[in-house]
């Protein structure tokens, strides 16, 4: 809720700016596209401010405990950005259809977990801990879009699309990290999987056990599936500039329809083969848990008929 108030009180600032652009824009009338056969497509650059949202993720705790619980960490604000373009055909004047390619970084980046835990091997001192989760994932989108407007020959118009789209994975992040402490010592571990690796890192240092370790493993099915398909829908305005040539102002909404995790996901170390979502052993809730990219976003853009 948190999110979307903030999404909605930075588009009416945005609005109110877009509209002070002409405070008689409305009133205003230019002459429409000429009705000749090269005004019928049209071509749009976009750039989008985005929120992002995918699944919800658990950890063990307190970690160091022979009996860990799983606990929910928070998700936080995941602040993206979104590039590219659309071409366009007019089927009428209120009415047009497009097909767009767009870069999109989406995810979900976990609010810090922190907490206590007695430690027995020294002394029952407390041993304070901490983690930190973020996923990262970047798309080649493939939008198509169904747009209606309202009357074009005035200078601002109302503007809205429903679509679909598909998008293929170009790279991921999923990175873990914990932390612990106390007088008596450390303990640490970092885990990033990307592209072919997950790469694991541990160390410890109290006085009932040292060590370190630095592994790299290699993915035979990645954690991630390589597509994603969803809906997207659009409000907004857009401004005559020239007789062929609008500024838009867009809120927009997209929502995944696919579980976008493989939880068959498979890595291997010294020719042993491992579970990816299996980290916390066979019970892991992960695995069991979906993850559904989402996002909502203030685009802005340059539409031209050709």
């Amino acid at each position: 809720m948190k999110k979307l108030f903030s999404i909605f009180f930075l588009s009416q600032i945005v609005v109110h700016s877009f509209l002070a652009f002409d405070v008689n824009a409305q009133q205003v009338d230019i002459a429409p596209p000429k009705p000749s056969s090269k005004n019928k497509f049209t071509v749009n650059v976009i750039a989008q401010y985005q929120h992002t949202s995918g699944g919800d993720y658990k950890i063990p705790a307190p970690p160091f405990s022979y009996s860990p619980s799983p606990v929910s960490m928070k998700k936080n604000t995941t602040v993206h950005y979104q590039f590219g373009g659309t071409f366009g055909y007019i089927i009428n004047k209120n009415f047009e259809i497009s097909l767009g390619i767009t870069h999109s970084t989406e995810g979900q980046d976990y609010k810090d977990y922190s907490g206590t835990e007695q430690d027995s091997g020294t002394s029952n001192t407390a041993v304070l801990f901490s983690y930190s989760k973020r996923i990262t994932l970047s798309y080649l989108n493939l939008p198509l879009q169904l747009h209606y407007h309202t009357s074009e020959s005035k200078v601002l118009s109302f503007t809205c699309y429903i679509g679909i789209y598909y998008s293929r994975l170009l790279k991921y992040t999923d990175a873990y990290s914990i932390k612990g402490s106390n007088s008596y010592g450390a303990i640490s571990q970092s885990d990033t999987a990307s592209g072919n690796t997950f790469h694991d890192i541990y160390s410890v240092s109290f006085p009932w056990s040292t060590g370190n370790r630095d592994t790299k493993y290699t993915f035979s099915s990645k954690p991630f599936k390589p597509y994603d398909v969803g809906e997207v829908i659009g409000v907004g305005l857009q401004k005559k500039i020239s007789e062929d040539g609008f500024l838009f102002l867009m809120l927009n909404y997209q929502s995944g329809f696919v579980d976008i995790k493989n939880t068959d996901s498979q890595l291997s170390y010294n020719n042993v083969s491992y579970k990816y979502y299996n980290f916390f052993g066979s019970l892991d809730p992960n695995q069991f848990i979906a993850f559904k990219n989402s996002l909502i976003g203030i685009s802005v853009g340059l539409k031209i008929i050709i």
